[in-house]
């Protein structure tokens, strides 16, 4: 007997999984401010834009690997194994030979068997 497949609609992500996306997000949102504050304080100064400093590189960067980390633990329970023989074992017969795109009603028996 096949086990069960997981259900997406009853999915709930973890809590922690959460909690990182929205820490990965914030991350993003207060690095891109970083930036628009430094680049403006840089115009201020009247000097040479040379480069990002690297505290806001490094906290973009740690941002953006917190939320893809927490985005792709979030979806992962969802997906479902891509064995055939485990989708295949929870379906019924029916279910599995059935080919609507086949069915056609316009064919040559309504010309053979109409009547005259």
């Amino acid at each position: 007997m096949a086990a069960p497949s997981p259900s997406p609609a009853t999915h709930k992500p973890a809590w922690s999984s959460t909690i990182l996306l929205w820490l990965g997000v914030l991350g993003l949102m207060h690095s891109a401010y970083s930036v628009t504050e430094y680049r403006h304080n840089i115009k201020l100064q009247s000097e040479e834009f040379s480069g990002l400093p690297t505290d806001i590189l490094l906290e973009c960067f740690v941002s953006f690997v917190m939320a893809l980390y927490a985005v792709v633990a979030i979806k992962v329970s969802e997906l479902l194994p891509i064995d055939a023989v485990f989708n295949l074992n929870q379906k019924t017969p029916d279910e599995v030979f059935v080919t609507p795109s086949f069915h056609t009603f316009r064919h040559r028996g309504r010309f053979l068997f109409a009547k005259s």
